[in-house]
């Protein structure tokens, strides 16, 4: 799995950070998603695909190997 995070989209709504804070965290100073692991461990997939499916402007893309 690989995730991607598209800063343009992102409006720092910190939905992702709430569903997964190990794969995703926000910038103090602009509030949008730092991504922290691209390649997250397998007990982290689950969460990071409702993060995905979470986000209210489809920022965060799921990319399967």
């Amino acid at each position: 799995m690989r995730v991607r995070v598209d800063q343009q989209r992102c409006i720092g709504s910190g939905q992702c950070v709430l569903v997964e804070p190990g794969v995703f965290d926000q910038c103090e100073d602009e509030g949008y998603v730092l991504l922290l692991a691209e390649r997250p461990d397998e007990v982290r997939r689950a969460a990071v695909r409702r993060a995905a499916t979470g986000c209210p402007v489809g920022a965060i893309s799921v990319l399967d190997d």
